[in-house]
């Protein structure tokens, strides 16, 4: 019996669904050997792996422990971007990872490489936090405009998408002026 938990980080990556379609292609792929899987139920949830508390993951591990169920992710850092807040699952809930298949078992082997892999999640997880600030950071020493700050903004964003557009359109008037209808 299998508990499903889908997870991505941003409103942006939730709607395009491209990160929830590439999971739930290896979910399936995992489960294609596994004639006699049952799935109990799907949880698909977007937020930060770094959070311990986050609403469909209490809510999959809860049924997973109800049911005796594995919780099945594809991958660890979908589960988890924080060392403690993952060990405290593994004691609490048997996970399979679609990514991983043979450290599943609850060896002592597997619970080693399974917890350095999420140190290295976690550690991935601040060099990305890291590189966005000093990114923002020099965006801002370019006194370019941070975030939206209401109509100042805005009429700047729109101002520099006019005058692409402007320009977009003068190139075409004159691919066009060298065409001939017939």
């Amino acid at each position: 019996k299998y508990v499903i938990y889908y997870r991505v980080s941003t409103t942006k990556q939730g709607v395009s669904g491209l990160g929830l379609e590439a999971q739930q292609q290896q979910v399936k792929h995992y489960l294609q050997s596994k004639t006699d899987a049952v799935i109990l139920n799907e949880y698909v949830e977007i937020d930060s792996g770094k959070k311990a508390n986050r609403v469909e993951l209490t809510k999959a591990v809860s049924e997973a422990k109800k049911h005796k169920a594995v919780l099945l992710v594809a991958k660890l850092d979908r589960v988890a971007r924080n060392v403690q807040f993952f060990l405290e699952l593994l004691d609490t809930v048997q996970i399979e990872f679609t990514d991983l298949p043979n450290l599943s078992n609850g060896t002592s082997d597997s619970r080693l490489v399974l917890t350095q892999l999420a140190a290295f999640a976690e550690w991935e997880a601040s060099k990305i936090s890291e590189r966005t600030k000093a990114a923002l950071q020099a965006k801002k020493q370019r006194g370019e405009l941070m975030g939206i700050k209401g109509k100042e903004n805005i009429k700047a964003t729109n101002g520099r998408r006019k005058e692409i557009a402007d320009n977009f359109a003068k190139d075409m008037a004159r691919m066009l002026k060298g065409l001939t209808v017939t």
